[in-house]
């Protein structure tokens, strides 16, 4: 299987700590493929969710091995009733009533992240079959959230020849591409804190974050435009206060934001004055997200890599229905290595 130097990297970071990767919608050639290649390189222990004949009559087909591969269908796996009591204890402390307790917890999705929240794995890889908001929803209702406002967002990482151009790293992680529809500045303030020390412990440096909008430095004044100014600000009183791995700069426009040139003659601002190539880049909102998202995947020709699910004390990965064997493989070896950061 084709790999970046990005995605070898860390491939050597989790070899000395495998993990055990659960891939939510098994009964597909893609993850077939992906698991195969995860037990050649002894890098995880895959457990496959789904039908289980119907995933060995795939395997048998397209001849790939099932050695070390772990077939559960969480419909009758032993220990059902187990992690039905541990939802069942979670929801009553939480006063919410639940209907349909094991057909709820049946549900793949539900039993892969129950299964990682309890410690019987360390990730799990889903949404190639049934889509994100299915496997998005199930992150929300059973991994624990690490920040007071119990929001997840989404973190895609892309990587390409013309991202070396911008910075050295050849990397860019976006955020919110997934979840937030339209992020508050305390959305943002947390979104930036969580993705730039991710960033930073995928890049080994401290990481750039520019904060994005139509407005470069106050220059068209909007309600959007403010809140990622307002934003900026906290931001960097923060950094400075706690020390975080991270340089913030915004609100600024794309081309400010990843090219030297445009940042000199756009701005006269101190704080652009010595121009930086943004790593990582936060979003106003959704729209704007994801539009430039699929722009530089579909354009730009770009390997992206995720959604990487920020925001839950556990590693969760959401892989669009589209994906190739390529990016599901680079996504779950990048979740890997997050679920580095999630060890208790």
């Amino acid at each position: 299987m084709q790999t970046t130097p990005f995605v070898n990297k860390q491939i050597i970071r989790i070899k000395n700590h495998p993990r055990r990767v659960i891939f939510s919608e098994g009964e597909d050639l893609r993850v077939l493929l992906v698991a195969q290649e995860l037990v050649k390189q002894e890098i995880a222990a895959p457990i496959l969710f789904g039908d289980v004949q119907k995933i060995k009559d795939l395997a048998k087909e397209h001849n790939i091995s099932l050695q070390f591969l772990r077939l559960i269908n969480p419909k009758n796996a032993e220990d059902l009733s187990l992690f039905a009591q541990y939802f069942e204890r979670s929801e009553r402390f939480r006063n919410r009533p639940i209907s349909n307790l094991m057909e709820t917890v049946a549900k793949p999705q539900n039993f892969a992240c129950l299964m990682v929240q309890y410690g019987a794995a360390d990730l799990v890889v889903g949404g190639n079959i049934l889509g994100n908001a299915s496997m998005s929803r199930s992150a929300q209702l059973m991994i624990k959230p690490t920040n007071k406002h119990n929001n997840i967002f989404a973190l895609n990482i892309l990587e390409g020849k013309s991202i070396a151009d911008i910075n050295k790293q050849g990397l860019l992680f976006l955020s919110d591409a997934n979840v937030i529809p339209d992020p508050s500045v305390e959305d943002l303030i947390m979104m930036t804190e969580e993705v730039g020390k991710m960033a930073h412990h995928f890049l080994e440096e401290k990481a750039k974050v520019a904060l994005l909008s139509h407005s470069n430095q106050g220059s068209y004044p909007t309600e959007s435009s403010k809140k990622m100014q307002a934003a900026t600000s906290f931001i960097r009183q923060r950094t400075a206060e706690f020390e975080w791995p991270i340089e913030c700069f915004g609100e600024v426009q794309f081309d400010v934001a990843i090219d030297a040139d445009a940042a000199a003659a756009k701005s006269d601002s101190l704080l652009l004055r010595k121009p930086k190539q943004a790593d990582v880049l936060i979003f106003p909102n959704l729209d704007s997200a994801h539009i430039t998202l699929k722009a530089l995947e579909h354009v730009g020709k770009l390997n992206v890599y995720g959604h990487l699910m920020m925001g839950l004390s556990r590693s969760i990965a959401i892989i669009p229905k589209t994906a190739t064997t390529e990016q599901l493989f680079g996504t779950t070896i990048l979740a890997a290595t997050q679920s580095l950061l999630n060890r208790d």
